[in-house]
């Protein structure tokens, strides 16, 4: 090895040590700019355009329909996917609106402070969930559930008036928790 380095003359030498740093140097700020890295900024979903993560626009028809091929048809995960659905909405129905404040995300709290969110959720409730004359069976809640990213679900879910209204969901299977990113409030 030392008799090549001596073949070699100084301005190789000058470019493999270069080199050799560039790539030091390339490493460490990778590093250091890695640490400091909002890892929630890649995880975040544009609330405004949810239905454009589970639909496909054909530029030849000009048509939208569903992405089918987001739907989540594994009953393992969409039990799963149910179960934290029904938590929540079980939660809505016994009417403890600032409770169910904690599981939303940072989407969430970010667009709605806590009176404007138990204003809208109130108003959804009384709406389509809350009656006098039926009761909203949050068992089989969920009609449809579009996996549209890593534990990331946009279920949608039929109420009393037969309205389908959108729920996020986001499950955190290593705290085995969930919080809801997105819920339609125009219905």
């Amino acid at each position: 090895m030392k008799d090549i380095l001596n073949k070699l003359d100084i301005g190789m030498k000058m470019f493999i040590v270069a080199i050799f740093g560039i790539s030091v140097i390339y490493c460490i700020l990778s590093v250091v700019f890695g640490l400091f890295k909002d890892e929630d900024k890649d995880n975040r979903i544009d609330i405004e355009n949810i239905s454009g993560y589970i639909s496909i626009y054909s530029e030849d028809t000009g048509d939208i329909t569903a992405d089918n091929s987001k739907l989540v048809r594994s009953y393992n995960e969409f039990y799963t996917v149910q179960s934290a659905l029904k938590n929540y909405i079980d939660a809505i129905l016994d009417e403890n609106y600032s409770n169910t404040y904690s599981v939303l995300s940072s989407e969430m709290t970010s667009k709605y402070s806590k009176s404007e969110y138990i204003e809208k959720i109130t108003n959804l409730a009384n709406k389509n969930l809350l009656n006098s004359d039926d009761s909203y069976d949050s068992e089989y809640c969920l009609n449809r559930a579009y996996k549209i990213g890593d534990m990331t679900y946009l279920c949608e879910c039929k109420t009393i008036s037969d309205i389908v209204i959108k729920i996020g969901l986001r499950l955190d299977s290593i705290n085995q928790t969930y919080e809801v990113f997105y819920i339609d409030f125009n219905n």
